[in-house]
């Protein structure tokens, strides 16, 4: 638990405030996700990119599950960065000790760029920051912030580890993550494979990206502002159009929990814009979230704050949801192959068998490649899986053969208990049929 809000206080750390980095053409044409009132946000500023350092260290390509980019330029038409700074830095002194404010602060006040990343097992917080007189050492402040001990990552100046996390420093540049992917930053390919997914376009400080191939989720969404208007919007696609609608759903509960738990209570007022401007709307497979604000910048910061908040703990959910999909869908894939097993099989000869479990041991937080020798149990069913899984599957049947059921076992915060997934599945020897029974969940996002 130390070690998580001690990432999340620096990962916090890097969200203070931007600058300028690169700039490139205005397109030809609006980019998809731009607000839908463009013109509240003043004359368009190009298209931005990240600065060199940052493209360059950028480790993932194109190849992602997860990525953000922030930048805020202090000295634009805007005072979203400038005013947003303060919010910050209350939510980061939440998860860093006294003693290390000023640290913290120093370090916050220099950051220009941030990036996030994530692919499978991967994770990544890279943060672009502007040297100054009053920053002093920034390996010490690190050290003291993350508390790690001394480790050698080629090409870095200075490297702190932690379990399996590391920090290092180099030039101007701080990376975070797990030690894999941080030697990676240190390997990666010139500049050219950054995302322009995350370039920033029409008032944006922030864009966002998620892509789960496996269970045809994605989304993208960005962050706008000008000196009287703020918007926050997510464009998500779902695998189909009943998980859109159970998303759909649980938007519009979560609206109305938060509007309730605004009633009657004078110090929580505050939330009002944020009930009063958000939006959910579904479209087939897709939903857009938005909250809009028409507010000047202090407000902004105020609600920016509020937001920043509900939307990492969004992402969370969002990305857990991704993830849990995956179980549903195998299972009833699972299932559907037991169906046309037994329906091949002589009458006579129709029973439902134990398989064993792929992988043998609950996936902890991360993804399990299997390879072809764990199927071969499985080849009476024709299945198996060609991309990684975070999810352990089986078949437990009864001993009559009568009786089975279909489970999926992870464990995706790998705290070391297991979230259980289960399908039944049972023979009505009278009609001939094959009853499958709907899936039953237990503590799904563990």
């Amino acid at each position: 638990m130390v070690r998580t809000r001690r990432w999340v206080g620096i990962g916090l750390l890097g969200v203070g405030c931007g600058g300028s980095a690169g700039e490139r053409a205005v397109p030809a044409a609006p980019a998809s996700g731009a607000p839908t009132n463009v013109a509240a946000l003043g004359p368009s500023e190009g298209v931005r990119t990240a600065s060199d350092e940052v493209r360059h260290h950028w480790p993932f390509g194109n190849d992602f599950d997860f990525a953000t980019y922030l930048q805020i330029d202090d000295t634009s038409s805007s005072e979203f960065g400038s005013m947003v700074k303060p919010a910050v830095l209350v939510m980061a002194k939440r998860y860093v000790f006294a003693a290390q404010d000023a640290c913290a602060t120093e370090m916050t006040a220099a950051t220009r760029e941030v990036v996030v990343g994530a692919k499978d097992a991967g994770h990544l917080i890279l943060v672009r920051y502007e040297p100054g007189q009053r920053l002093g050492d920034p390996a010490a402040c690190l050290r003291r912030l993350f508390a790690g001990e001394p480790v050698t990552v080629p090409g870095s100046d200075a490297a702190f580890a932690s379990g399996d996390n590391v920090v290092a420093l180099k030039s101007n540049l701080v990376v975070f993550g797990d030690q894999n992917t941080v030697r990676r930053v240190f390997d990666a390919s010139p500049a050219g494979s950054w995302p322009d997914v995350l370039d920033l376009q029409n008032g944006q400080h922030l864009r966002l990206n998620v892509r789960r191939a496996e269970g045809k989720v994605s989304a993208e969404g960005f962050v706008a502002s000008s000196r009287e208007f703020m918007r926050l919007q997510l464009d998500a696609t779902f695998p189909d159009e009943s998980a859109a609608s159970r998303v759909e759903q649980r938007a519009v509960q979560t609206k109305k929990d938060f509007a309730s738990s605004l009633s009657g209570r004078h110090e929580l007022q505050s939330g009002q814009p944020i009930l009063d401007g958000f939006r959910v709307v579904r479209d087939g497979r897709s939903v857009t979230f938005a909250i809009e604000l028409k507010e000047p910048p202090l407000e902004q910061s105020r609600d920016f704050g509020m937001l920043f908040a509900l939307t990492t703990s969004s992402v969370r959910k969002y990305l857990s949801y991704a993830k849990i999909e995956e179980a549903r869908r195998i299972l009833r894939a699972i299932a559907e192959r037991e169906l046309e097993a037994w329906r091949s099989s002589p009458p006579g000869q129709r029973q439902l068998v134990s398989l064993p479990p792929v992988p043998q041991e609950v996936p902890h937080g991360n993804k399990y490649a299997s390879v072809a020798a764990d199927w071969k149990p499985w080849e009476s069913l024709h299945f198996s899986l060609d991309q990684p899984q975070y999810f352990q599957y089986s078949v437990v049947a009864a001993r009559d053969g009568q009786h089975a059921d279909v489970i999926g076992r992870g464990d995706l915060d790998g705290n070391g208990r297991s979230s259980l997934f289960k399908l039944g599945l049972a023979v009505d020897s009278k009609r001939g049929f094959l009853i499958v029974s709907p899936i039953e969940e237990m503590d799904p996002e563990e």
